[in-house]
């Protein structure tokens, strides 16, 4: 009986940790880009993120056209 109550503490103690990790995400869309720099319009509200913080960005894929019969 202490081995299940010692993990299940266990357990709630990290679904807990695990949910105070998650980051920031939104969808954007690319509104102008030169050289470095890129301007991008959002959907949702951008406040999550703050000037000199580091994104990763992956691009939308564009599947291949598929012929019908």
């Amino acid at each position: 009986m202490k081995k299940l109550t010692s993990a299940s503490i266990l357990l709630i103690c990290l679904i807990f940790a695990g949910g105070s990790v998650i980051a920031a995400s939104n969808k954007c869309r690319v509104v102008e880009a030169e050289a470095k720099k890129m301007v991008l319009d959002c959907e949702r509200d951008t406040s999550q993120f703050a000037s000199g913080d580091q994104v990763k960005i992956k691009s939308v894929r564009k599947g291949a056209a598929v012929e019908g019969c």
